[in-house]
């Protein structure tokens, strides 16, 4: 196969998940990485919350997708929701990282990001110059 795009930091993450359209709506994906660092797949998963997927079989359906695509680590990120409270999501996390290293895989990160809509953009950017003038 064909590999586009290779991870070898935080960076090169960064720099992934920012080229794609995430939008304003909740959702989770799944980043699967070959021994190498080379991006295998690119999975849209069906859950909106971080506490959604800490199921024993969400996991295993995750770690699933993970080994049919060659994958030996992967990178949950998206615009989900995250666990109560601190300690809800880290236990979330750590059930995950757990399962992973189980079954021989890594969980290299789970990314959290926020998108803001270009209207409600442009419109706090309009009130602040409103505010100047």
């Amino acid at each position: 196969p064909e590999f586009a795009f290779r991870v070898v930091g935080p960076e090169s993450i960064a720099e992934y998940v920012s080229s794609h359209r995430l939008g304003e709506h909740k959702k989770m994906s799944l980043i699967i990485l070959d021994q190498a660092g080379h991006i295998t797949g690119n999975v849209f998963l069906p859950w909106t919350k971080l506490t959604d997927v800490d199921s024993h079989k969400n996991i295993m359906q995750i770690i699933s997708y993970v080994n049919q695509m060659g994958g030996r680590s992967a990178i949950l990120y998206g615009n989900y929701e995250l666990g109560e409270d601190t300690r809800d999501t880290n236990k979330s996390i750590f059930k995950i990282k757990t399962a992973f290293s189980n079954s021989g895989l890594h969980l290299m990160d789970v990314v959290h990001t926020i998108e803001v809509p270009w209207r409600k953009m442009l419109n706090m950017a309009s009130a602040i110059l409103m505010k100047k003038s």
